[in-house]
């Protein structure tokens, strides 16, 4: 064997930034956290409801048949963002104008709602 196919390959080059970098806020100074009074807005109780009673529906329908209770954390986050995302487009269809997009925290307040209701579903507690 030559010394060329004996070598190890060569390393991959290093990148110049990291790669959850586009994911991250470039300056999370600049966007502080808002009070948790306007966290928890009219809009973002009315989306939670509708979503927690969506999922209400689901999980007692997967319960009675096939006896399996999911978690559905995720697909109400997703619903979540659809929903929120419906409602500005159904606000501006009204003549109400599209208002503010809902923040991150108002999503997570709708998702936070909405687990609590899907897990009052299946546990009656």
């Amino acid at each position: 064997m030559t010394p060329a196919e004996t070598s190890p390959p060569a390393p991959y080059p290093r990148a110049s930034h990291s790669v959850s970098a586009p994911l991250l806020l470039q300056d999370p100074t600049t966007q502080a956290t808002p009070p948790w009074r306007e966290q928890l807005t009219l809009r973002g109780i009315a989306v939670a409801a509708a979503l927690g009673a969506l999922l209400c529906v689901v999980i007692h329908r997967l319960n009675l048949t096939v006896g399996v209770i999911p978690a559905l954390n995720v697909a109400s986050g997703l619903l979540a963002f659809f929903l929120a995302a419906a409602w500005r487009a159904a606000a501006g269809r009204l003549g109400f104008g599209r208002g503010t997009p809902f923040t991150r925290q108002e999503n997570t307040v709708i998702q936070t709602c909405a687990i609590a209701c899907a897990g009052l579903a299946f546990s009656g507690t």
